[in-house]
């Protein structure tokens, strides 16, 4: 392929990326629902009869918009009833639940699910119904007779509690439907766009960093080796290089962050972020994730058995200096026992406690990737105590770190260099905590940082992978 054809293919491509990104944006901004909640039609009646009252979109469903009605009308008696659509996050058996003082009534799919109707106090009544992912129609119905006027409403899914039933999952009737399905897809294409500029981030940063690094290559490696001293020579000479490589570093995660990271509740994740009444819907980075994990740890897995087949004890644990970083891996994993010691058996949060408790059950679900709750079931068989995973991810984030300090030394860093980052990842308080904490972070980041740092190897070393496993001669 000829230098002037891949130029237009990187051209079309850019030129692809921009106007997609350019039409993702158009509908997250100008195709965006600016409500939430149901339309109400209030009668000051008890029937549902005859000119409404009142008709307005409630964002929210409660007693609170009883009380307010009832100001406006001479009676205490009258009757209300909201319509719209609800967002189905997955496809469940749901139990809604109505809590009224008079009667209520709950439709979905033009079907009774709940039936609390009647003059009565404060009654709460139950109802279940199997619904797939999406939008449902639904109609709620209230009457007051007299006395206090309450409402409140609950939802579950499948066998977790009972919660109040979020405004963010309701639709007005009055919304445009053909807008909010293509809102929608753009949220889940978002992440899509989002990684894809984050690779070309990721591409411009290190591209410019590698081509400097080949253009001073010699320069680079000989102020690594030499004295303290004539690195603080070299460093003077290209600082405003080293400037720019770090704020291009800075820049590409902060881009990253803003645009990628996980948003607080109501808000979207582009770079201007908004209050927007968002429903659950299907979690693409979650997919793309659990592909892309999957993808790495079957590698690396099989790099390592055939790196272990290959090789006699002698070359794994003692040849090529491999005593350096078997020293560094006993120290580091001693100061890292040492956080497990002052915190048994582990530490857990809600995340680590539901994804325990999917390896009693074997019930898995989407919420945390699947190859995680396997990479737990298989630490329970050694030992069924968190403790088991906290020993692992011990032993991996040691292994990992004292492998990079060993390949940097083997090629010739001076060893000086390396010590003050070897004590700053020993005694980094974050992974001390990290490392004995059941999230599913470590190991994939593990992961990610024995990749990044095994595409570093390939640049310095010049070599490539074939049908070879990426673990080679160190």
């Amino acid at each position: 392929m000829g230098r002037r054809r891949r130029a237009h293919i990187i051209q079309g491509l850019a030129i692809g990326l921009i106007l997609l990104s350019l039409i993702e944006y158009g509908v997250l901004i100008f195709l965006r629902q600016e409500t939430h909640g149901l339309s109400a039609t209030y009668y000051a009646n008890q029937q549902w009869q005859g000119p409404p009252a009142l008709t307005k979109v409630d964002p929210e469903i409660s007693s609170a918009a009883l009380q307010q009605f009832r100001q406006t009308i001479p009676q205490n008696q009258f009757s209300i009833e909201w319509q719209g659509y609800i967002e189905i996050p997955e496809t469940a058996v749901y139990t809604f639940a109505t809590e009224s003082d008079d009667g209520s009534w709950l439709f979905i799919d033009d079907q009774l699910v709940v039936d609390n109707g009647g003059v009565h106090g404060l009654v709460r009544k139950t109802g279940n119904i199997q619904l797939t992912q999406g939008q449902h129609p639904i109609t709620i119905r209230y009457v007051q007779m007299g006395g206090y006027a309450v409402l409140r409403l609950a939802w579950q899914r499948g066998q977790s509690e009972f919660v109040p039933l979020p405004t963010e999952v309701l639709r007005p009737a009055t919304i445009q439907t053909v807008s909010y399905r293509l809102y929608q897809a753009a949220r889940l294409f978002q992440p899509a766009v989002l990684l894809l500029w984050a690779c070309v981030l990721l591409a411009v940063v290190g591209g410019v960093l590698i081509l400097y690094a080949k253009a001073h290559a010699a320069e680079i490696a000989h102020a690594l080796k030499a004295s303290p001293a004539r690195f603080l020579t070299f460093f003077r000479t290209h600082r405003k290089q080293f400037l720019i490589g770090v704020l291009l570093t800075l820049g590409f995660f902060l881009g990253f962050a803003l645009t990628y990271d996980v948003p607080p509740p109501g808000y979207d994740a582009y770079f201007f972020p908004q209050k927007q009444p968002e429903s659950p819907v299907v979690d693409s980075k979650l997919a793309l994730t659990q592909l892309f994990l999957a993808v790495i740890c079957a590698y690396w897995t099989m790099a390592v058995v055939r790196y272990v087949k290959s090789r006699s004890l002698r070359s794994i644990f003692w040849k090529d200096k491999k005593i350096v970083f078997w020293a560094y891996f006993l120290i580091a994993t001693g100061v890292f026992a040492v956080w497990l010691l002052g915190q048994w058996p582990g530490g857990m949060t809600p995340d680590s406690f539901w994804s325990w408790d999917q390896t009693l059950s074997l019930s898995f679900d989407d919420w945390h990737p699947y190859l995680y709750q396997v990479y737990l079931l298989m630490l329970r068989q050694f030992a069924d105590s968190p403790a088991t995973v906290a020993v692992f991810q011990i032993l991996l984030t040691a292994g990992v770190g004292s492998y990079i300090f060993y390949f940097c030394i083997r090629q010739g860093v001076n060893w000086l260099y390396t010590l003050p980052f070897f004590l700053l990842f020993i005694t980094s308080i974050p992974i001390g905590v990290y490392n004995i904490t059941l999230w599913k972070d470590i190991p994939w980041s593990l992961c990610l940082v024995l990749t990044a740092f095994w595409i570093f190897r390939l640049q310095i070393t010049k070599t490539t992978t074939g049908d070879r496993p990426p673990i080679t001669r160190y």
